[in-house]
């Protein structure tokens, strides 16, 4: 089953911001083909709680040298979307990895 083929979820039109998710190698191929998803806009005490939660992990997990379990990230995928865990389990890993990045993004951005 591809990404694209699952339903979409439920979006609070108030509370969403459509984003492009794109990836490329250094050769400049795609990872994968570049998809849009709605990313909830978190503000304030939920946006900081979670932003300090994907920054502790980050940092301790750099400082043993070691990276992040991938289920941390799908972790980062359901607190920063709308979407189920079946629609989560439709993408690939690199699907994934690149919604919790940009994720990240989004919350570490100077506002």
């Amino acid at each position: 089953m591809k990404a694209r083929q699952h339903s979409k979820a439920i979006i609070p039109e108030a509370n969403a911001s459509s984003v492009l998710i794109k990836q490329e190698k250094k050769d400049g191929k795609e990872l994968f083909k570049p998809f849009k998803i709605d990313l909830q806009v978190l503000t304030g005490e939920e946006g900081l709680a979670l932003r300090c939660k994907i920054n502790d992990n980050m940092f301790a997990s750099a400082a043993s040298g070691g990276i992040p379990d991938f289920s941390y990230w799908v972790d980062v995928v359901r607190s920063g979307t709308y979407l189920t865990d079946e629609q989560i389990q439709a993408y690939s890993t690199d699907e994934i990895m690149a919604i919790a990045e940009r994720i990240v993004e989004d919350l570490n951005k100077k506002k």
